[in-house]
């Protein structure tokens, strides 16, 4: 839920999306203006890649990254919370401004972003729908026992393909 305010819905997603990535080795969880800054996010990346480089990836469960960031595409994937896309589907309570901002850090999320967590069928369908986001690329955030099997599935095609 970019730039709205927090519902029980985001708190819902950022709960299940935690739990899941909890026990994974190899997955590092974003929250910007939150627990873990960007700096967290490299120290990360550095102790990870004392001995050998290995592959990450990065969850930014506040559905935004970083304006300047471009991770290096080999060793880390990048997921995005994606909570609703009110802005597009139900425009009403939104000003112009408001919206256009909106859909212009989606379109730049749809370029960064390898994976996008939707908080439910719906918000997978829009996803697809106004920002052609293949559906390959879209998970839904059921229940975390589920998340957290994609997530590590995610980790270990990535090693396998090297």
């Amino acid at each position: 839920m970019v730039g709205h305010k927090s519902d029980k819905k985001a708190a819902l997603v950022m709960a299940l999306v935690s739990d899941a990535a909890a026990g994974i080795p190899g997955v590092c969880l974003v929250v910007h203006g939150g627990k873990r800054s960007m700096r967290a996010v490299h120290d990360f990346r550095t102790e990870s890649n004392v001995r050998e480089p290995q592959l990450s990836l990065i969850v930014s469960i506040s559905g935004t990254l970083p304006l300047f960031w471009h991770p290096d595409r080999q060793l880390t994937k990048t997921a995005v919370a994606v909570y609703s896309l009110d802005f597009v589907s139900a425009p009403e309570g939104y000003g112009w401004l408001q919206r256009h901002l909106l859909n212009l850090r989606y379109h730049r999320l749809r370029r960064l972003a390898d994976y996008f967590i939707a908080a439910d069928r719906h918000v997978a369908a829009d996803l697809h729908k106004y920002y052609f986001i293949p559906r390959e690329k879209i998970i839904v955030a059921d229940d975390s026992a589920a998340m957290a099997d994609v997530l590590s599935r995610i980790i270990r095609c990535r090693q396998s393909r090297g």
